[in-house]
């Protein structure tokens, strides 16, 4: 009974072992009857042969009554030491007229009687003269040496057989550890691995793998990822659902302290007009700072309570020039806007779409702080009741394994902010029945495509 611990390796060596001795002992028999059949049809042969000769040499003296000739020759036969006894016989049941036998010591011995045939090869031929049988030669062979032959022969081949099946077991381990066993130890290792939490680094390698387990290693890494995926997104979604908790009372909760700090910024800026410098500098700092916390909260109170959308008609002109002017565009950075007149009007929510064009012309601004070009294109869709609304900037670029991030909540590429920017904008642009894309190249700049509904051109 194979033990649950034991290894891969000791189990296919097992059954290699015991495949290759059944094989090749069910060979060695297969191969020692036959090689037994056909020294018999040999000795058969041999035997007939032996018995064919020494009847023509018997003809002539048991014709002449020679006794003393035809014992020479029987004498001159059983010097073959496969002969185990001749015996001469008159015509049909007659007496015996000469015959050798073997004693147990093999030694030749005369005798006047019939050798009992058993575990012997026996031929019985005439011995003619003139067409006319004048006796009978009865020839016994033993099959002892025929049988140390094959003894012989068999040991040989035993260790033929051994030999090869060490060579065969080598072998095929070395094919199955490369083919087999090496595959699903690394399989095994990736498990471990990713048991162990280390599932981002780990990877199980295609070297080595063909077929069918190539198939299960991918099925394996396919399945492992969509794990780690769903895993990812629960927690997100947990984290979600606790930011939404908090949001709506820690936001309200914030702004009020906000509120306040910016009011005095204001009143210390009106109230010392002549202040020097370095005050000026600091209630600046002061007052973009608290910009910022406002922001962060008011993407934390839009993605946990997104309303539903208002629709009317309003000019994609008028959504671009509202955003322009609640962002601040540095001097180093040029703007190039495309919107035709002939563009029919959106059917969206202003402020929802307002606030979407408003965090990507922001993104925009914040990738180029040396400078740059940002485009504002707008084109209705051929064959559709939609238009797009493209913002392009000059900056560097994000790496391809950053854009299929940039939609996930709470994910951010920047030193401050939470992350809710571009969700929020993907939430908008659904809840307003459009959609939103990126595509970027890294050292050439980023795109962030808003497809809405449009009105119908009029027909004329």
């Amino acid at each position: 009974m194979i033990r649950q611990n034991t290894s891969i390796a000791r189990i296919v060596i097992f059954v290699l072992v015991a495949v290759t001795i059944f094989v090749s002992t069910a060979f060695g028999f297969f191969s020692y009857w036959q090689e037994r059949s056909i020294r018999l049809k040999e000795l058969h042969a041999e035997l007939t042969i032996v018995s064919g000769q020494l009847s023509s040499s018997l003809a002539l003296p048991v014709w002449n009554f020679d006794q003393q000739q035809t014992e020479k020759i029987l004498e001159s036969a059983m010097q073959n030491r496969q002969v185990a006894g001749i015996i001469v016989k008159e015509p049909g049941p007659g007496k015996v007229v000469a015959g050798r036998t073997r004693d147990p010591q093999w030694r030749v011995i005369p005798t006047g009687s019939d050798i009992p045939p058993h575990g012997l090869l026996s031929v019985q031929t005439p011995i003619t003269i003139h067409d006319r049988q004048i006796g009978t030669v009865h020839l016994y062979l033993t099959p002892r040496f025929m049988k140390e032959l094959l003894h012989s022969y068999l040991i040989r081949f035993a260790c033929g057989i051994a030999v090869l099946n060490t060579c065969m077991v080598l072998i095929l381990f070395h094919l199955l550890r490369r083919a087999v066993i090496n595959p699903l130890k690394a399989v095994v290792g990736y498990a471990l691995k990713v048991g162990a939490g280390g599932a981002e680094k780990a990877a199980i390698g295609a070297a080595g793998f063909y077929g069918e387990l190539d198939n299960l290693r991918r099925s394996i890494e396919d399945m492992t990822h969509a794990l780690l995926e769903a895993q990812e997104q629960l927690v997100r979604k947990e984290k979600l659902a606790i930011l939404g908790q908090l949001a709506g009372s820690v936001g309200h909760e914030l702004r009020n302290p906000l509120g306040v700090m910016n009011n005095a910024v204001y009143f210390l800026k009106t109230v010392q007009p002549e202040a020097d410098d370095t005050v000026k500098e600091y209630l600046e700092i002061i007052k973009k700072e608290i910009d910022t916390s406002l922001c962060i909260i008011t993407d934390l109170l839009d993605f946990a309570r997104t309303r539903k959308p208002r629709i009317e008609a309003v000019a994609v002109r008028h959504l671009v020039d509202e955003a322009l002017q609640r962002c601040a565009v540095p001097e180093n950075i040029s703007l190039r806007i495309a919107l035709p007149d002939t563009l029919p009007a959106l059917r969206v929510d202003p402020l929802q779409i307002g606030q979407v064009l408003y965090n990507l012309i922001t993104n925009a601004i914040q990738a180029m702080p040396d400078g740059g070009t940002i485009e504002i294109l707008a084109l209705k869709l051929p064959a559709s009741s939609t238009m797009k609304i493209s913002i392009i900037d000059s900056g560097d670029g994000i790496p391809p394994e950053r854009v299929a991030k940039l939609f996930q909540p709470l994910y951010t590429t920047k030193a401050r902010g939470i992350g809710l920017g571009l969700t929020l904008c993907r939430n908008l642009s659904e809840a307003n029945g459009g959609t939103i894309e990126v595509a970027s190249l890294v050292g050439r700049g980023t795109t962030f495509a808003v497809t809405l509904p449009a009105e119908e051109p009029e027909e004329p």
